[in-house]
């Protein structure tokens, strides 16, 4: 009964294992668990061509403030773009992963763990070397197989206390 429950509301109960090899589907046949799962894979693979595929061309909407955001006329889904460049950049071994994730209809909820090696400056901070491991919090919306809203939380108050121990 249980796990009928949990397939019907469409919660992983198992961590999502990387795919990076699988062929990435037309996104007019995209669940949003397979988004989701794009997600983790062409972050992880730092393919932000394929990163950037993934959102809507116009109408997205980012509810988070981030923190890296400077202004500039870049906004939409290429300032997303532009916002994980700098932290692929500061952590060139960057891999994302997922260990609970809910879906429901079009919307999307996942605890994303973020980790790799502190190779280049990142929030004010200068190269340490250290591996360091954090999460966020993230709600995406979907409309038509692409990202087009996201809502999100990031551990970097945690993320800094590593770097700087």
């Amino acid at each position: 009964m249980e796990q009928a429950l949990i397939a019907r509301r469409g919660i992983l109960a198992l961590p999502i294992a990387l795919a990076v090899t699988s062929p990435a589907l037309a996104a007019s046949t995209r669940t949003a668990r397979d988004l989701l799962r794009a997600f983790l894979d062409t972050l992880s693979a730092h393919d932000l061509k394929a990163f950037r595929a993934l959102y809507v061309d116009d109408g997205y909407v980012q509810h988070q403030t981030l923190v890296m955001n400077t202004p500039s006329a870049t906004s939409g889904p290429d300032a997303a773009v532009a916002y994980f460049r700098r932290r692929i950049e500061a952590f060139p071994d960057l891999k994302v992963t997922s260990d609970v994730s809910v879906v429901d209809g079009d919307m999307i909820s996942a605890n994303l763990i973020w980790s790799g090696t502190h190779a280049g400056e990142y929030l004010g901070v200068p190269a340490t070397g250290r591996h360091v491991t954090f999460n966020s919090t993230d709600i995406m919306k979907v409309r038509d197989g692409l990202f087009s809203e996201h809502w999100g939380a990031a551990d970097l108050y945690g993320l800094v206390n590593q770097l700087k121990a």
